[in-house]
């Protein structure tokens, strides 16, 4: 493992094998994976979204240690967003040996809040098949509310921002269509999808959205999307935290598509009246490429 590169004490057991490396201009780190596993894809033999971004949550274990959510006392650090984009070929050409390299790197600082950019390149060709913009928020626990970053430290990360080409997305925002008529189910969660905040782990909601698309696919809500919503790739996904849920909250998740492309659809989750998710799920048409 490079001594370049930090991790959090709390990660370094589970990373203890990683071949980890910082990039060539400081900012972040990258390292490769030697395959894909057999559970990581479902019954069409594609590989599942929120599997995806589980590959790109590695992260947590040595993502900036100085921005660790652990570092100061009663300050958190929470997940606000994030938007990842599939290129066809991730479709086409992966599969159990497939050796991916994973890249890392800041994109963005802001008075409580950071984003990083990451990428999941095929180590054979090249390409990039899939990439990630995440924003993260500090927040004071004791007064739930964003916790500024020291001016000494953010200074540090724009410099480094400086010296870095690495691209930006803004926060996903729901488009003001009328959702009243929208295809819903009820979900409760689980105690297995608690993170450490004791709150439902942003990458579960991806399982929620999934869930709804595939009862309203297999009822023939969609006009496009119909029957086993798993025979579909999906093309990106852009998302917005906006409170929490915890172990036997009732969710109601609402699904409907964009009245201009079938192939896109939104998403809310409501707990107790109130908006705590936002989404888009784009799929690629199937007639886009003959394989799928």
């Amino acid at each position: 493992m490079a001594k370049e590169v930090r991790i959090s004490k709390e990660y370094q057991r589970i990373v203890a094998d990683l071949p980890i490396m910082p990039n060539a201009d400081g900012n972040g780190f990258r390292f490769q994976l030697e395959g894909f596993r057999i559970d990581d894809f479902n019954r069409e033999g594609w590989i599942n979204i929120k599997k995806i971004c589980r590959y790109f949550e590695i992260n947590r274990a040595f993502i900036f240690p100085d921005f660790e959510l652990h570092s100061k006392l009663g300050v958190r650090r929470f997940v606000a967003g994030y938007k990842i984009q599939i290129a066809k070929e991730f479709h086409r050409s992966v599969n159990l040996s497939t050796k991916i390299l994973i890249t890392t790197k800041l994109s963005n600082i802001g008075k409580s809040s950071n984003s990083i950019y990451q990428t999941l390149t095929e180590m054979k060709s090249g390409q990039i098949l899939a990439s990630v913009h995440k924003t993260f928020v500090q927040v004071n626990m004791k007064t739930r509310r964003p916790e500024p970053y020291s001016t000494t430290k953010r200074l540090e990360f724009e410099h480094l921002l400086s010296r870095s080409n690495v691209p930006s997305a803004r926060r996903f925002s729901l488009p003001p269509l009328d959702h009243s008529k929208g295809f819903e189910c009820v979900l409760v969660p689980r105690n297995r999808e608690m993170d450490q905040n004791n709150h439902v782990t942003q990458t579960v909601y991806l399982d929620y959205i999934t869930e709804c698309a595939a009862q309203a696919a297999a009822s023939g809500y969609y006009t496009k999307l119909r029957g086993d919503i798993c025979a579909y790739c999906v093309k990106s996904v852009d998302t917005s935290h906006l409170g929490e849920s915890r172990v036997g909250d009732q969710l109601t998740v609402k699904t409907w598509e964009d009245p201009s492309n079938p192939f896109v659809l939104y998403f809310v989750a409501i707990k107790n009246n109130d908006d705590i998710f936002h989404a888009m799920l784009e799929y690629y048409n199937p007639l886009e490429f003959s394989n799928l």
